[in-house]
């Protein structure tokens, strides 16, 4: 072990246990202190043993560094609990680019205490309307309403936390942005911005429409669109492994600087010198990203490297550059080592400077070109391997194609990305040779869509899996540095060792197989129920159904966007590659929006559409859903539902003229040994006393999904006490502007004392139904304030 990956490694599992043991910081820095003066009388001894002692210190150190920063960022929280709900001016300093939401447009900002009435930390702006790109590094002036966000909870950071965001502005009016008032020369953030926006004005002139959108996501990591084509070509990178060309990182960085490496090579700049363009170059692209995580982490080890090189220190250290890099990161930002773009970067990089050179030791090749095609092969494998149970945790998807498809996109990605930069860089100055560059760059970038797509359609390309327990990480990561140690060749005869000493290859198989074994079983054992997720989606509703014989069925699919980022994830999550049934209650948007994004994803059984529903969309929505293949009927009253062998119900709908499209919502009953569940929709009152009347003597229910979003004009005290439930659920946005839940139907909730789940507060929402008792878990139990 490098005495820097040591040291990353000892303040990584510091900020690690920070992460999960509550901690007060003292105590860190306490142990810290004792190890530190253990290592001084050991070295003034002159004995052995300090390493461990060194390492311990900075365990300590990591310790106190993350829980001081948790224990500033809730401070910070509470402080601003005083503003909450106010109208407020605001100033501080923009410190990333806007990116699109499903509402508007939002950015952080750090506020100055001295013009913020006190309000301290980070804000994310929340706008209806588009902010400007170059608002990053400027000073920003806004008003809205101001919404202090939840304290967190103790465990593993949300997203909110690793960003550091202690509130929420909703925007009244335009923000005023301004440069910071300097003498002389704009700052180089500033140039960079200025360059960023000349470029992207020159590709538009050129490119339009998805290529013109997939060059700016490959240059500058722009987000490209979540609908039609867009959405489909995300999904198709994510099958074949290729998704992280959207993600500017040290690929990216490495394409530049080895085009300008080979460049000043040909200008004959002798190798000592050509540290300094390099150094100005990556910088500027650096800036021009926004700074993001993975792509700092790749300059600062470009940085290392060329310093080492200028330096006369060699170029076969790698594994200490990255891991200094990465150490100089946590430093900076300890919540960087909860964030998955910190994970994948390093992890790939680990793969590319560590298990790269140990497979091509493993697989010799002869002749010249065929060395060429192993090392493409087993670069991509080496970046893949370390990173596969962390794709799985977060995606739930493997890339069986991904090798292969990154090796046939090797130099179109190579031309991309430097013929990109350089024809908008050209073109920013001389329009008519940018658009010469830029046209035969267009033929490239659709080459590349045609490649992904082949791929993408292999039946073959990827597969999904469940989120791996952490028995199986383990034993992931056994078998293989194992099998790297068992393939290893010999360092005097070059042939692999390929010897088993039968005793600990025994003991490490059946560490293996029970490790997998009891958590199969585990795993069984506690799913031999009905599940149901209610999932957050906003202000919005969707159910995910799960039964004991791996059946499943989709209850309504939130707003539009809501499918691809919050529907989709848990689908991959539960291990679902196609789901049995889908239902849409009714026609309004925030129950069908994000539904063909699944559909464009997922293969689907049988998709049912109300009856009664008065909404022209849902006629487009039959044509779009049946051109994808997928079989639609019409559900309404009395249509009987099975969902495998151990769900069975039936729908009931309150069908009189003059009924809103709420009141037209399918209600949907389901049976699983005694219990039941009762989902309403968005029913009111009016439709509640219309099955009350009709049904009054099948409505009895164990779980009820409360009807439109817990509003006051649903859930009637006579309708409570007819259903009688035992557990209420509650899907519905935050700080929404409806005023859902409503606090009389919570009243009246309490009042029958219905214990109630809301999505607002508990995230996801996981219901395990059995045939005589049921349980609920949450996501998040946020503090109330």
């Amino acid at each position: 072990m490098t005495w820097a990956s040591g040291g990353f490694l000892g303040m990584a599992a510091g900020i690690a246990t920070a992460v999960w043991l509550e901690l007060p910081p003292l105590l860190w820095l306490g142990l810290a202190g004792a190890a530190g003066a253990g290592a001084a009388l050991i070295l003034l001894f002159n004995r052995r043993g300090e390493g461990w002692l060194v390492l311990l210190v900075l365990f300590g150190l990591g310790g106190f560094w993350m829980s001081h920063s948790r224990a500033d960022y809730r401070r910070t929280i509470s402080q601003n609990q005083i503003w909450n709900g106010q109208i407020l001016s605001l100033q501080g300093t923009a410190i990333e680019r806007p990116r699109q939401e499903d509402f508007g447009f939002s950015c952080r900002v750090r506020l100055d205490p001295a013009r913020s009435r006190g309000l301290s930390g980070i804000i994310r702006l929340q706008s209806p309307t588009a902010l400007p790109d170059e608002v990053l590094g400027r000073l920003v002036r806004c008003q809205g309403r101001f919404r202090a966000a939840f304290s967190p909870l103790p465990g593993w950071p949300g997203p909110a936390e690793q960003q550091r965001v202690s509130g929420y502005l909703w925007l009244r009016t335009a923000p005023l942005i301004a440069r910071p008032k300097r003498s002389g020369l704009p700052s180089p953030l500033e140039w960079a911005n200025h360059w960023r926006s000349r470029m992207k004005v020159a590709g538009a002139r050129t490119l339009k429409g998805l290529n013109l959108e997939l060059l700016h996501a490959m240059l500058f990591g722009d987000r490209i669109g979540d609908t039609g084509a867009a959405a489909r070509l995300q999904n198709e990178l994510q099958r074949t492994g290729t998704i992280h060309l959207l993600s500017v990182s040290g690929l990216h960085v490495g394409l530049v600087a080895g085009f300008l490496s080979l460049l000043l090579r040909w200008l004959r700049v002798p190798e000592r010198w050509r540290l300094w363009p390099l150094a100005a170059a990556i910088g500027s692209y650096t800036l021009m990203t926004g700074m993001e995580p993975p792509v700092l982490r790749a300059g600062l080890m470009l940085f290392f490297f060329l310093a080492g090189t200028w330096l006369g220190m060699g170029t076969r250290d790698g594994l200490n550059r990255l891991a200094l890099a990465a150490w100089i990161l946590l430093m900076l930002d300890p919540y960087a080592l909860t964030q998955i773009g910190f994970q994948l970067s390093c992890g790939a990089t680990l793969g590319v400077v560590w298990l790269f050179p140990l497979l091509r030791e493993c697989f010799p090749a002869g002749r010249r070109w065929l060395r060429l095609i192993r090392d493409c092969l087993l670069i991509s494998v080496a970046a893949q391997l370390p990173l596969l149970p962390i794709l799985i945790h977060y995606f739930q998807q493997i890339s069986w194609s991904g090798p292969i498809v990154n090796l046939f996109l090797l130099i179109p990605a190579n031309l991309i990305v430097v013929g990109g930069l350089a024809g908008e860089a050209l073109g920013a100055v001389f329009p008519a040779g940018g658009a010469i560059a830029l046209t035969g760059l267009d033929w490239v970038l659709s080459l590349t869509r045609a490649i992904v797509h082949f791929w993408a359609g292999q039946p073959w390309a990827a597969s999904y899996s469940p989120v791996w327990p952490w028995p199986w990480l383990l034993a992931y990561y056994l078998g293989l540095a194992l099998f790297l140690d068992w393939i290893r060749p010999n360092r005097l005869t070059g042939l692999p060792h390929l010897k088993i000493r039968w005793g600990p290859a025994l003991l490490v198989f059946l560490s293996v197989a029970n490790l997998i074994g009891w958590t199969a079983y585990g795993y069984r054992l506690t799913h031999q129920c009905l599940q149901l997720t209610m999932i957050d989606v906003g202000q919005g509703d969707a159910l995910l159904l799960k039964t004991p014989d791996g059946r499943s069925a989709l209850i309504d699919c939130g707003n539009r966007g809501r499918g691809r980022r919050s529907v989709l994830p848990v689908l991959r999550r539960e291990g679902i590659a196609r789901l049995d049934q889908v239902y849409l209650s009714h026609g309004d948007l925030d129950h069908r929006g994000g539904l063909l994004e699944v559909l464009n994803v997922l293969p689907v059984g049988t998709l049912f559409l109300p009856a009664g529903s008065i909404e022209p969309e849902l006629g487009r929505l039959r044509r779009a859903a049946e051109r994808l293949g997928v079989r639609c009927r019409v559900a309404g009253n009395g249509t009987g539902v099975r969902l495998g062998r151990s769900v069975s119900g039936r729908i009931y709908e309150a069908l009189e003229a003059g009924l809103s499209e709420n009141d037209r919502s399918l209600v949907i009953a389901l049976s699983f040994g005694k219990n039941k569940l009762l989902l309403t929709g968005d029913l009111s009152a009016e439709g509640e006393a219309m099955l009350s009347r009709k049904y009054p003597h099948e409505l009895r229910a164990a779980v009820l999904k409360v009807g439109h979003h817990g509003s006051n004009g649903a859930s009637t005290l006579n309708f409570l006490t007819q259903v009688r439930p035992l557990v209420g659920l509650i899907s519905v946005g935050r700080s929404n502007h409806y005023g859902h839940p409503g606090p009389e139907a919570l009243k009246r909730l309490r009042a029958l004392a219905v214990p109630v789940y809301r999505t607002d507060r508990d995230g996801r929402i996981d219901l395990r139904l059995y045939s005589n008792r049921l349980s609920v878990t949450v996501a998040r139990r946020e503090k109330q304030r």
